[in-house]
């Protein structure tokens, strides 16, 4: 990642987390730029079609509008912006030597500058491929197996096994798809993980990306976004309800906020189980996902 960027493939881009980021920066956000010609001619149907999308005219003989979208920029202006406020940190560059040694230099850098770019291999875990696939395997399994007792024992409880696995799906892990990223092949604790929203992709169908780039790429990708958390070696996870519930001074409220403090208390490990990130990993919120192309020489 040291040398500079010559071509980015955007696999994944928040457009809209983006544009807020650099909207606050630049105090508002540019959607377009337009080269205006005098052009007395009479307008195609073509341009016509394009000048009513812009606000233009059909009937507007008199000036021709080249219209340059800033969609694809937006990320290297993100980018350049966020690295030059010092709030960014690139993994690759800044922590080259990284090993388990200096991961806590590397949390608390993360505290201060919490956005980060990292390439690295990386693997996809759509869940809901996951379920599509299952059911395939469970009804190949039907048509394969003969219709004896003994084999519909075993078919039902493997059918069993599938159903209740893809009910902790649909509760715990509901339309996820992780995206982990391993920046040093050394250091195979440490990930960035990630997780992509299905209406993100720029190729707007997540299933051609995992044809041609595969669940698992053989190409280093890249992943630039918010660090969100950052767990420490240990569990330091506190009750801010029951705090609160403590400086009630109304007791019915005090007795109606408890059972709502034990309802989430009992809930709370479902949701841990479905945290995949653990110390030493940090969890990402990506606004892109690109594979980078550098010149040589």
């Amino acid at each position: 990642m040291s040398q500079k960027p010559f071509l980015r493939d955007l696999i994944y881009f928040d457009f809209d987390k983006t544009a807020s980021i650099i909207s606050q920066i630049d105090s508002g956000l540019i959607k377009e730029e337009r080269d205006e010609e005098v052009n007395t001619r009479e307008i195609g149907g073509g341009l016509d079609v394009r000048l009513a999308k812009i606000g233009g005219k059909a009937d507007d003989t008199r000036s021709k509008l080249v219209v340059r979208s800033t969609h694809h920029d937006l990320l290297v202006r993100v980018e350049d912006a966020l690295f030059k406020e010092e709030v960014a940190v690139d993994i690759n560059t800044d922590f080259s030597n990284l090993d388990m040694s200096t991961i806590e230099a590397l949390h608390k850098q993360l505290a201060v500058k919490p956005y980060v770019r990292a390439e690295g291999m990386s693997t996809f875990q759509d869940y809901r491929r996951v379920k599509e696939y299952l059911d395939g395997v469970v009804q190949i399994a039907q048509l394969q197996q003969p219709k004896k007792t003994s084999k519909r024992k075993d078919q039902q409880s493997q059918d069993q096994m599938l159903k209740g696995f893809k009910s902790i799906v649909d509760l715990i892990m509901p339309n996820r798809n992780h995206l982990f990223v391993q920046p040093f092949e050394s250091l195979h604790e440490f990930k960035i993980i990630s997780n992509l929203k299905s209406e993100c992709y720029v190729d707007r169908d997540p299933n051609n990306v995992l044809f041609h780039y595969g669940s698992q790429p053989n190409v280093r990708l890249t992943v630039f976004g918010l660090t969100t958390s950052a767990p420490n070696d240990g569990n330091n996870s506190s009750n801010l309800h029951l705090g609160k519930i403590t400086e009630s001074s109304d007791g019915t409220m005090k007795q109606i906020s408890q059972v709502f403090g034990q309802v989430f208390d009992a809930v709370a490990p479902l949701e841990e189980f479905g945290q995949v990130t653990h110390y030493p990993s940090v969890t990402v919120y990506p606004l892109a996902v690109y594979r980078t192309i550098t010149k040589q020489g």
